[in-house]
């Protein structure tokens, strides 16, 4: 398997898997000591042993935590989840406060171009984490589209999408088809993560994102929300190249655009580092989808299916 290293945060990309070694704050727990030597077998178990130097050369006798990210893949034939988590579980990527205000919505211009950055399958622990301290940095906000089954353990990411102006939606509960389940099927794919997401946040999604981009009358009829699609596909999900979504998005990105990514992929991450900068230089507002068609006046209704928002008279 094709590996690079990410020499700035002791990082080693594998495809999509990714080894973050991230720095304990305390060590007064003993066990952490013992860390290293999970990092070294794990990297001895991918039979990456030339790669132990990189990180036995970097380490600096502190202890260190391992963990190693699969990506799921919403896309395979079968449609199975194949997210994976080894190694020591604790959540990488740990904000820090800097003082940035977020985007509300009396600070948007409605006669200015917009875009909604959307992102489907997580929350992801690091990947997830990544992307909020970006979209925090640039003083804008997003749309995540939530699975139930991944809201254990990833409380504070939810918790955190929110109080730095983000949104959170509804993705189903495990990713069902939800065109193929059985009227109590359907119902529980959706109300077990509406649930889920006020147990945590107290508050409960108001969007649906269909798996699969795929509805009928009758998931419209039994899902008592407005289903919200998207206008541009980065293809993330295939390509997993930072290179080929930044070059997708900025080569086709209009005004009013619903643009669709996955926080599951470390490429989708790095990816958003280069976007969200460059496209505030472009003279696009990063909002929510419930900004950005509350911004122009469009109400979301139940039932009805929304790719993107009316764009300017000027045709951005």
């Amino acid at each position: 398997m094709l590996f690079s290293i990410h020499s700035s945060r002791n990082t080693l990309l594998m495809g999509d898997c990714r080894i973050q070694v991230s720095q304990e704050v305390m060590f007064g727990d003993a066990f952490a000591m013992f860390r290293p030597s999970l990092v070294v077998l794990l990297l001895t178990c991918l039979n990456l042993t030339s790669l132990l130097p990189v990180f036995l050369g970097n380490w600096d006798g502190r202890a260190y935590g391992a963990q190693v990210v699969y990506a799921c893949d919403e896309h395979s034939q079968e449609g199975e989840e194949v997210y994976e988590e080894v190694g020591v579980h604790e959540e990488v990527g740990v904000h820090e406060e800097v003082g940035v205000e977020t985007v509300s919505p009396g600070s948007i211009d409605p006669e200015k171009p917009m875009v909604a950055l959307t992102f489907d399958d997580g929350p992801c622990a690091g990947i997830t984490a990544s992307i909020l301290g970006t979209l925090k940095e640039n003083n804008a906000v997003a749309t995540f589209f939530v699975l139930g089954n991944r809201l254990t353990g990833n409380e504070s990411l939810l918790t955190r999408m929110l109080e730095e102006g983000s949104e959170i939606g509804n993705h189903s509960y495990s990713h069902k088809q939800l065109t193929a389940l059985s009227s109590e099927e359907l119902c529980h794919q959706v109300e077990a993560t509406q649930e889920a997401v006020q147990g945590i946040t107290g508050c409960v999604p108001a969007l649906m994102r269909p798996t699969y981009g795929l509805h009928n009358e009758g998931v419209r009829q039994s899902v008592d929300m407005p289903f919200i699609l998207w206008s541009l596909d980065t293809l993330d999900w295939k390509s997993r190249d930072v290179r080929a979504v930044c070059d997708l998005v900025l080569g086709r990105v209009k005004d009013g655009d619903i643009i669709l990514m996955h926080d599951i992929y470390w490429s989708t991450a790095e990816a958003v580092k280069e976007l969200v900068p460059e496209l505030k230089s472009r003279g696009f507002q990063l909002v929510t989808v419930s900004q950005i068609f509350e911004a122009r006046g469009a109400s979301l209704q139940a039932g009805q299916v929304y790719y993107r928002k009316p764009a300017l008279a000027a045709g951005l």
